[in-house]
């Protein structure tokens, strides 16, 4: 009689669970060194979001929906791009000769056998007039890491254009 229950329990709370909407606020990782190219930032570099949306956009990650904000996750992705620029002393502000735009565009869960796949579609538009859609990727068992390596993906991924960083270098 307890099995039947702890069973009538626990499918209550997966029926619940099903209908739930969460809000997942990223942490910020750190960067490993080996995982950004070496060079020298000549200038300062103004950093900027262009995603205009403030809405929390829902996803699915099954059983419930995620609400993320695009506009949110851009600011820790331009927060991680300017703790490495900062690294190799280009500061920033308002009068800095060069600019980097960014904008998180589109995010997609994608459950994996065992884990998560966080994929994050992103724009990067640098002051030379120079355009990409780039993505970066995260996976874990757990779907708040996944996004969180995916936002931190984005900032390797900057860094690891060739053209930006000859835009940086000039």
């Amino acid at each position: 009689m307890n099995l039947v229950r702890c069973n009538c329990f626990l499918v209550g709370l997966m029926l619940t669970l099903i209908g739930c909407t969460v809000q997942h606020i990223p942490k910020e990782q750190s960067i490993e060194p080996a995982r950004v190219p070496p060079f020298k930032v000549v200038g300062a570099v103004k950093l900027r979001n262009t995603q205009a949306s403030i809405e929390n956009i829902p996803i699915a990650v099954s059983p419930f929906t995620v609400d993320i904000n695009y506009k949110n996750f851009t600011d820790l992705a331009l927060k991680l791009l300017k703790n490495e620029l900062d690294k190799r002393h280009a500061g920033g502000g308002t009068n800095a000769a060069k600019e980097i735009k960014l904008a998180i565009i589109d995010i997609k869960m994608l459950p994996m056998s065992g884990n998560f796949r966080c994929i994050i579609n992103y724009t990067v538009e640098t002051g030379d007039a120079y355009v990409r859609g780039l993505e970066a990727i995260g996976a874990s068992w757990n779907y708040q890491t996944a996004i969180d390596t995916a936002i931190a993906n984005v900032a390797v991924g900057v860094l690891n254009n060739e053209r930006i960083l000859t835009y940086l270098e000039k």
